[in-house]
């Protein structure tokens, strides 16, 4: 009997060793290579992404991101490209090799962030003196992203192009409160506002 107890012990401490030694090696491969994701929540503070995400909305993120597979109209929360204690949600309007630029959108015009033309006359879509038209290409590893509610939103018209790898998550849905909770669409058959 005690020599069967004995096998038993350390049969299933074993067991526990190749287990733990392989959950082990499976997550860190997984996260190197970024197959396995992990959900995080995270209370949201102000209203730029409204009406999609109100301030004090629990939203789901999944993370990390793959930036590979990162589209138009994700809405993703990342570093502050200028502080880098803060987090922030956006959404991705352009990608690497994109182009930016000013333009008329159902009446209401955007000053979006972009260099003056050589001349410096004016921020216009197009320049009246040298007809230089104003617009930006998104560097390689990095994105253009705005929050839903433009006029509340600082976002890349006031900072420019953010770095991909400052993403840490993308958002899946809104958890509380439950009057909101629900899917947070991509927004990719939507018309740009660029």
């Amino acid at each position: 009997f005690s020599k069967t107890k004995v096998f038993r012990t350390r049969m299933w401490a074993s067991i526990k060793r190749v287990g733990l030694v392989t959950f082990g090696v499976g997550l860190f491969l997984g996260v190197a290579t970024e197959k396995v994701s992990y959900p995080v929540l995270k209370v949201v503070k102000g209203s730029s992404m409204w009406p999609t995400i109100m301030e004090g909305d629990v939203v789901l993120f999944k993370c990390p991101v793959n930036s590979s597979k990162l589209s138009h109209g994700h809405v993703v929360y990342f570093r502050s490209p200028q502080d880098p204690d803060n987090l922030i949600v956006k959404r991705v309007l352009k990608l690497s090799g994109e182009q930016v630029g000013t333009e008329e959108v159902k009446g209401d015009f955007r000053c979006v962030w972009l260099p003056y033309c050589r001349c410096g006359t004016n921020r216009d879509s197009v320049c009246e003196t040298c007809g230089e038209r104003k617009t930006l290409l998104v560097p390689p590893g990095h994105m253009w992203v705005e929050g839903d509610n433009p006029l509340l939103s600082k976002d890349s018209r006031n900072y420019g192009p953010v770095a991909i790898g400052l993403v840490r998550g993308r958002a899946v849905g809104i958890c509380w409160p439950p009057s909101r909770m629900g899917w947070i669409g991509d927004r990719s058959t939507q018309t740009s506002i660029f």
